[in-house]
């Protein structure tokens, strides 16, 4: 019987000495003070200070789409103050979960830049030339962020607490205090100068393998400008930041380093196929999509063309959320001396949109030539097989033409009526 009791003591001993050398070492978790110890790290660790622009606070939702619909690029059905109407009929109060979830977003991510500047500064000196000329890159990239940060902090919400180190981010709140926006604008400028100073153009950029959708000396350049034509206004009026937005502006513009595309449909081509050209984009958010769980807070796929597209209830598998009215035209833009023509072709093109985003089975086409004026190519029933012969010469098989004139139609009163 001792005997069996002395096994049993020794088997316990080992069991718990073993189980003590677990808990020693973790496999999931690095320790700050161990991480970044070079370019690479660092790197990784400044990709959390970008993605926390597409937070739904952020560039996600609020600052993109929400807060703006009070302003003349946008507008808001109906007279109730309630859900998305709340912000453009000033119906908000300072508890208001939106106005709220922004400013804990952008607090957040002046927080993660704070850090990554403290860190970054407490570390650079130990890399070698080659990290060290990165970081350099690294630490300007995260000051033109917190200036971006802190931008939009002082547009939309005036007297802001002006944390400048990740110390006062862990006080009580009851410490903080309001800063005179001049002073905040101060501070972005600071930041913003020394980004220029250290960042290069996107297209003379040969320290990062990949500067898509990363800041350069043409981001913080156009960004500054436009904070100083925000400064020369409400609320400091410091009307001489007027020529210091003129003097940036030009600064830019006579580097030769950036234009405008000479193709504006280029624009939302590149936008929608996540084409990043550095010659013409100064700053993007960059967004994954499509959304994934549908929950948006965990997606970082912003909400644009998806919150503010066309309504679509009814499809499979497709969220119905087309919470904005947008105004699609499906016109043309006219040029100067060309003659108003409603064209066979511009029908054409039409359809052949929806049959790529949608199927052919979604296609129907209806006329009414009633009550219709102006020049028009398909003027009446007889002008049906011009139509068919436009529809031919774009590729469409003899199918998907009977199916657009009206098999899809009747499909749909067989279902509809039985």
């Amino acid at each position: 019987m001792k005997k069996f009791k002395y096994y049993l003591c020794t088997l316990a001993c080992a069991i718990t000495v073993s189980s003590c050398s677990l808990d020693e070492t973790s496999y999931t978790e690095i320790e700050k003070g161990n991480y970044m110890k070079n370019a690479a790290e660092a790197e990784n660790v400044l990709l959390g200070v970008y993605r926390d622009m597409v937070q739904d606070g952020i560039y996600g939702f609020h600052l993109s789409l929400y807060f703006t619909i009070p302003s003349d690029i946008a507008k808001v059905t109906g007279n109730s103050t309630d859900g998305l109407r709340l912000i453009p009929s000033n119906a908000y109060t300072s508890s208001q979960t939106e106005i709220a979830t922004t400013w804990a977003n952008l607090y957040s991510a002046i927080y993660d830049a704070n850090d990554f500047i403290e860190t970054l500064g407490q570390k650079i000196g130990t890399y070698d030339e080659g990290n060290y000329k990165k970081a350099a890159v690294y630490m300007a990239e995260a000051r033109c962020l917190r200036a971006m940060y802190y931008f939009e902090l002082v547009r939309w919400f005036g007297n802001v607490a002006l944390i400048t180190n990740t110390a006062q981010s862990r006080q009580h709140p009851s410490t903080f205090t309001q800063a005179d926006p001049a002073d905040v604008y101060k501070f972005i400028e600071t930041d913003l100068q020394y980004a220029i100073d250290n960042l290069p153009y996107s297209v003379d950029d040969n320290i990062r393998s990949d500067n898509s959708f990363r800041l350069s000396k043409g981001a913080a350049l156009g960004l500054l400008t436009k904070v100083y034509a925000t400064w020369a206004g409400y609320p400091v009026h410091d009307t001489s930041k007027w020529e210091n937005a003129a003097k940036t502006a030009k600064i830019l513009v006579e580097s030769g380093k950036h234009h405008l595309l000479s193709d504006f449909e280029q624009l939302w081509k590149n936008t929608c196929n996540g084409v990043w050209d550095d010659e013409e984009s100064l700053i993007e958010v960059s967004f994954y999509a499509p959304t994934v769980t549908g929950v948006s807070a965990n997606d970082p796929c912003g909400r644009i063309g998806k919150w503010n597209g066309v309504q679509a209830s009814g499809i499979r598998s497709v969220r119905n959320a087309g919470n904005w009215r947008v105004i699609p035209t499906f016109l043309r833009d006219w040029k100067d001396g060309e003659t108003v023509v409603s064209r066979a072709e511009d029908i054409v093109a039409h359809a052949k949109y929806i049959r790529d985003m949608a199927g052919i089975e979604a296609l129907g086409l209806g006329s009414d030539f009633d009550g219709m004026n102006g020049e028009l190519e398909i003027a009446s029933p007889a002008d049906m097989e011009k139509l068919e012969e436009v529809f031919k010469k774009n590729g469409f098989a003899e199918s998907e033409i009977e199916k657009i004139f009206y098999k899809n139609v009747m499909r749909i009163y067989r279902e509809m009526l039985g």
